[in-house]
């Protein structure tokens, strides 16, 4: 079965991550798989559920929360900047977490189960996305969902970014809950040298009211980092979605 993917500039691979409930959010541990599945218990079997156990049905008209990272270039370049409580509209795009800043992401990533699909764009090029069992819809880039074919069932963790560019595929509604400055280390590639790299998992997030259209960057340090501020994660709550993160934290 040969899968087709999106003009859509992200780089590639899957995490083989599974969730569990710790503190009120989300924690990604190793051990799981991308594999077609039914139900988010991974045994295969249809219908829809909440996240308040397997066989208990989903019922419209929840509200979840989706933690999503808004790079700074893309802010910069076509963004709109956004404060706590603002009605907002994305193109959203679930990406390999390994590949965003260097990784090291836990807390931010999310869990998606439900059928793949193919969209045409506005360039006449095809999008693979997932509809999310509950409601969600996002765009998979590269090696995402990699062997499964439209209409097949999958479930897949990763970090949820939004994605200007590229492609073109339907937007996901919310309102914004909560904003987080995100600040990365960087560090030369070598003593001297002007090329630099994220530090797997050093980063802060800093609460704030609005997203800011421009981010800053302090110099080196004698060991060769700097920290940049290089965009914001936004909790976002979307009517008739649920989530784990909306599970734990009722």
């Amino acid at each position: 079965m040969t899968a087709v993917t999106a003009r859509i500039p992200t780089k590639t691979g899957l995490i083989r991550r599974s969730l569990r409930l710790v503190v009120a959010v989300v924690m990604g541990l190793p051990g799981l798989s991308v594999h077609a599945v039914g139900l988010p218990d991974g045994t295969g079997r249809t219908g829809k559920t909440s996240r308040g156990g397997v066989g208990v049905p989903w019922k419209g008209g929840d509200m979840g929360l989706w933690h999503v990272f808004y790079a700074d270039w893309q802010m910069e370049c076509c963004g709109t900047p956004f404060a706590v409580m603002d009605e907002v509209s994305w193109p959203l795009l679930l990406q390999d977490a390994d590949g965003v800043l260097g990784g090291g992401w836990h807390d931010q990533l999310t869990k998606l189960v439900g059928p793949v699909a193919e969209v045409p764009d506005e360039e006449g090029e095809t999008v693979r996305i997932l509809q999310e069992e509950t409601g969600l819809t996002v765009a998979l880039g590269g090696e995402q969902g990699a062997g499964v074919g439209p209409g097949d069932r999958i479930r897949l963790v990763g970090l949820l970014t939004v994605e200007r560019h590229g492609g073109a595929w339907p937007e996901v509604s919310g309102r914004v809950r909560a904003v987080q400055v995100v600040t990365q280390v960087y560090e030369e590639m070598a003593p001297g040298s002007r090329s630099s790299h994220p530090v797997p998992g050093e980063r802060q997030l800093r609460s704030v009211e609005r997203c800011p259209k421009w981010f800053t960057g302090g110099g080196s340090d004698e060991r060769g980092r700097r920290s940049v501020q290089s965009g914001v994660v936004a909790t976002l709550e979307v009517p008739g979605t649920d989530s784990w993160l909306s599970y734990a934290v009722r």
